[in-house]
């Protein structure tokens, strides 16, 4: 069923065709439950913008460079709901926060994430507006100095069908810190995203997209597939009850020692080889687990423990064992160490 609403705003008559399921749901902004002052802000701005809209069959892409150009708001196009998407809608003095709802449609959704405003599908919109950075309950000062940073700092962008590992890479060279791509699912995903004076934060949550999450791991910024990144910033160290003399200083090495590397592609062995090296340590990589993966990322001044918890990803696990820092399976790691 499907009815025309006769709305008077800032002095004119918009007339817009309309489902009954978007007149008895609203099409209200998606807000997180603790929105920032700048989110808040951002809110108020859009309610408050007026704006002229005049689109004849134009797809939702342009639709929103076009408002995105005219308002001076970041305003991004996510998930693939939309993307096929063509609007015709003629509208005069509306708030920019109307004009992009009655783009959405009613099966779409638009929301605040950060400094920007977000519009794809009504799913797409509230999993993305819900997505919050993982950061540990008790941050080291290097975490705590590097949560703040995500929202001190402020950066351009723009990306046009760019695949995650690139978009990585690019971030890590323009903000100097580590920022290391979870996992191998998401390498060829690719982003179009263009933002001005954006918040890290806000960069990254819109770069992990609907289907991932962004995670602060020791001094890194990690990005993945949510599962992924849950899990390897879940990951602990595993270590026998009762430590021999080498075991436990093997474990402060996981703490106390800082290195810098680069490996592109790298296999697992090769990887574990040139760490036992610059490490100075025993660091042993299962048999069978060595020729499984390979490795991409770059860190600056990263502990052991989390370069380990970041070449062992989602699928590994590491801990120490016959005096050895120990790669494998987390199955095949408990027996070496002992729990089974």
């Amino acid at each position: 069923m499907r009815r025309t609403a006769f709305v008077v705003l800032a002095g004119f008559v918009v007339a817009v065709l309309l489902s009954s399921s978007c007149l008895a749901q609203g099409k209200g902004l998606r807000l997180p439950k603790k929105s920032t002052p700048e989110e808040q802000a951002l809110l108020t701005a859009v309610n408050a913008k007026p704006v002229d809209l005049s689109l004849a069959d134009t797809p939702i892409l342009d639709a929103v460079n076009y408002l995105r150009g005219l308002s001076g708001v970041n305003i991004v196009l996510i998930g693939d709901k939309l993307r096929e998407r063509k609007a015709t809608l003629e509208v005069q003095g509306v708030s920019l926060s109307s004009a992009v709802g009655l783009m959405a449609g009613p099966e779409g959704a638009c929301g605040v994430v950060g400094n920007a405003l977000c519009i794809g599908g009504a799913k797409d919109v509230d999993a993305l507006v819900k997505s919050t950075l993982l950061a540990p309950d008790d941050p080291t000062p290097e975490a705590a100095e590097l949560i703040e940073t995500l929202d001190k700092k402020r950066i351009d962008v723009s990306f046009e069908s760019t695949p995650m590992q690139d978009i990585v890479s690019f971030l890590s060279s323009l903000t100097k810190l580590n920022i290391v791509l979870i996992g191998a699912k998401m390498k060829e995903t690719r982003r179009t995203v263009e933002l001005r004076r954006a918040t890290l934060r806000t960069v990254l949550r819109l770069a992990s997209g609907v289907e991932g999450r962004c995670a602060v791991i020791g001094n890194c910024l990690c990005l993945g597939k949510a599962k992924d990144v849950e899990a390897v910033f879940s990951k602990k160290a595993v270590i026998p009850d009762n430590p021999k003399e080498n075991e436990v200083a093997l474990y402060g090495a996981l703490k106390d020692k800082r290195l810098d590397l680069s490996f592109e592609s790298t296999p697992l062995r090769d990887a574990v080889n040139y760490l036992r090296e610059i490490a100075q340590c025993n660091l042993v990589a299962d048999e069978k687990v060595a020729e499984t993966r390979k490795i991409t990322m770059t860190v600056r001044k990263a502990s052991l423990d989390t370069i380990l918890r970041l070449i062992c990803g989602p699928e590994l696990n590491y801990g120490i064992a016959h005096e050895v820092l120990y790669i494998s399976t987390g199955e095949r790691l408990k027996k070496m160490v002992g729990e089974e």
